[in-house]
């Protein structure tokens, strides 16, 4: 469905020759519900994370699509019990309004668990997959570049032996970012 949204995007885009680039990074922070797989423990965690977005904001349109690369933490509390670190690679689409940015994202990845005792005999590396909506809000904007302030939800889905390890299906955040965006670069 993602591709689609994209290449009808790309088609009604096509009249038109020019783009904006743009470089956006922002540092967010949250709170995590880790979801319980069939009869396992709920619990609720913290979360770090930093991301790089580099797109294009389409002429005439405010539309973009961009490529998110996403490092982030998720504390070993609650059912974890040891922290989990991952990296994921995403395509973002959105749209651009004056003063706010509403955006959504799909991708995967590797969560690495860091349950030192049991990483001497086998590192722990899963594959995820993660969606995102967000929103940006425009604290600052200048022709060059802008200061946001938004709020990403997302759910990344590990695969089944890392939910098997842990009795959980899902780890679900609601993250506050700030961020800053360069355009024109």
């Amino acid at each position: 469905m993602f591709g689609r949204l994209l290449l009808v995007t790309a088609a009604c885009v096509s009249t038109q020759a020019m783009a904006l680039p743009f470089f956006q990074g922002r540092a967010s922070g949250g709170y995590v519900f880790l979801e319980g797989d069939s009869g396992g423990k709920s619990g609720s965690s913290g979360t770090v994370s930093a991301a790089g977005r580099f797109g294009y904001q389409f002429d005439n349109t405010n539309y973009f699509a961009a490529l998110d690369v996403n490092a982030f933490r998720v504390y070993g509390m609650g059912p974890l019990g040891a922290d989990n670190d991952g990296n994921i690679a995403s395509l973002a689409y959105g749209h651009i309004w004056p003063n706010f940015t509403l955006w959504l994202s799909g991708g995967a990845g590797e969560l690495r668990s860091f349950d030192r005792e049991s990483e001497k005999t086998r590192p722990y590396k899963y594959y995820i997959t993660e969606a995102q909506l967000g929103v940006t809000f425009n604290l600052y904007t200048s022709d060059s570049a802008r200061v946001e302030l938004g709020s990403t939800l997302g759910r990344i889905t590990p695969d089944a032996e890392w939910r098997q390890r842990y009795g959980l299906k899902a780890i679900n955040s609601l993250q506050i970012d700030i961020g800053f965006k360069l355009l024109n670069w």
